[in-house]
C-alpha cells in the first residue's frame, strides 16, 4: 500500500514499528480495518469513496447525531480518500451490549431510534431518487462491491435489485411481488445503510458517536431496517427486540430481501446481466438459466438430491442445492446472512 500522496507525518506515523507497542494501535490492528492509528487520538481510514465524507459533514450539518470529526481528507490517485478523523472514546456497541443493564440497554435504543428519526426527515432535492447524498452513484456492499445507479424512482432501483427479471419470473416469491408491486407507495430517505451494533460506538450507556457513512445515501425508506437487520444474530437478539420498539418495521420488505438473496446474493450483483437489445441470445440463454433455477426454490427448500454443501465463511452461512455446477457457482452461494428471526409478525 503506497503513501505518497499523504503528508511526511502522517507518512511516519503509518509505520507499522512505529506504533507496535500502543495498545491502541494493536487494538485496532487486529480488527482487520482499514484504519491506522497515527497517534494524539486519530485515525487514519484508507481507501473510502468520497460519499463518506460527504455524508459525514451532511449529517454534522442538518442534524445532531455523533460522528467523528475529519481532520484531513486526502484524494487518492485511483480516485478513492484517506481521512484523517478522530478517535471517538468509547466501544462498539456490539461489544458493549451484553455488559449494559436493561436501563442503559433501552436508553441507547431510544437514543439510537432519535437519531435514526433525524436522518429519516432529511429529503432528497429529487423525489424519489436512489443514490449518494450528492445524487450521484452509490455503493451497498449488499448489492455487490461496484458502484450502482443512480436511480430516478424506487421502481428502477427495485428492477436493478432483481437483476432486471420481469416479476412474473419471481412469481415463486410472493413477499417479493408485493414489494416490488407497491414500488411508487414508499418514499426515499437518508439512510446509513450499515446501522448494526458494530457502528455504534458508546460509553457509560450513552452513544459517542454513529461511524462508517460508506453505504449512506437515500434509499427507499425500509433500507435501514432491513440493512440493520443484515448483522443479525442470536446471541444479540434482545438488541433488535429493542429497536423494534422504537423504529417503524417493515416485516415483509425484510422477507422479500431475504427472498431476493435467496437468489442473488451480494457476489452476483458484480457480474454483468446480458441486455436483451445488444445480444438477444446470450440474453434468453441467461433467462432460460435463471428460470431453470428459480424452479429449484418451487418447492419445499433445499430438497437436495445430493447435497452440496455451500459455504460462505466470511458470513457463517451454509445451505444445500441440487445441483452441484450450481453450488459451485459464485453466484449462487446462498446466504443465511440475515439469521433465522429477523422479522416481525406486526408493524409498529
Amino acid at each position: 500500500m503506497t503513501y505518497e500522496h499523504l503528508p511526511l507525518w502522517i507518512r511516519i506515523r503509518t509505520w507499522d514499528r512505529f506504533w507496535k507497542r500502543n495498545k491502541t494501535y494493536q487494538s485496532i490492528r487486529e480488527t482487520g480495518a482499514k484504519v491506522r492509528y497515527i497517534g494524539n487520538n486519530q485515525l487514519l481510514k484508507i481507501r473510502c469513496h468520497t460519499t463518506e465524507y460527504e455524508a459525514m459533514e451532511f449529517v454534522r450539518r442538518n442534524t445532531s447525531i455523533p460522528v467523528p470529526k475529519v481532520f484531513g481528507v486526502y484524494s487518492r490517485p485511483d480516485g478513492y480518500q484517506d481521512l484523517v478523523m478522530e478517535l471517538v472514546p468509547g466501544q462498539e456497541l456490539g461489544v458493549a451490549w451484553q455488559t449494559l443493564t436493561t436501563e442503559h440497554k433501552i436508553n441507547v435504543a431510544k437514543e439510537l431510534g432519535s437519531y435514526i428519526s433525524q436522518l429519516r426527515s432529511l429529503e432528497p432535492t429529487k423525489k424519489g431518487f436512489v443514490g449518494s447524498i450528492g445524487l450521484a452513484s452509490g455503493w451497498d456492499s449488499r448489492l455487490g462491491s461496484r458502484r450502482f445507479g443512480p436511480f430516478e424512482t424506487i421502481e428502477d432501483f427495485h428492477r436493478f435489485v432483481r437483476r432486471g427479471d420481469s416479476m412474473d419470473l419471481w412469481a415463486i416469491e410472493q413477499d417479493v411481488v408485493d414489494v416490488h408491486s407497491r414500488s411508487d407507495s414508499y418514499t426515499t430517505k437518508f439512510t446509513h445503510a450499515d446501522m448494526s451494533p458494530e457502528n455504534i460506538i458508546v460509553r457509560d450507556g450513552k452513544i459517542t458517536a454513529i461511524i462508517d457513512w460508506e453505504f449512506s445515501g437515500w434509499f427507499p425508506e425500509y433500507w435501514e431496517y432491513t440493512k440493520m437487520h443484515f448483522r443479525w444474530r442470536p446471541y444479540r437478539k434482545d438488541f433488535y427486540q429493542e429497536m423494534d420498539k422504537v423504529l417503524t418495521s417493515y416485516p415483509q420488505e425484510l422477507a422479500c430481501d431475504k427472498a431476493l438473496l435467496k437468489h442473488y446474493d451480494f457476489f452476483s450483483y458484480d457480474t454483468d446481466r446480458p441486455r436483451r437489445s445488444v445480444d438477444e441470445e446470450k440474453w434468453r440463454e441467461w433467462d432460460t438459466r435463471m428460470r431453470s433455477r428459480m424452479a429449484q426454490f418451487s418447492g419445499p427448500p433445499f430438497s437436495a438430491k445430493m447435497p452440496v454443501n455451500v459455504n460462505n465463511s466470511e458470513y457463517g452461512s451454509a445451505a444445500l442445492v441440487e445441483d452441484e455446477e450450481v453450488a459451485e457457482s459464485p453466484d449462487y452461494l446462498i446466504s443465511s446472512q440475515y439469521g433465522s428471526e429477523g422479522t416481525r409478525n406486526s408493524d409498529s
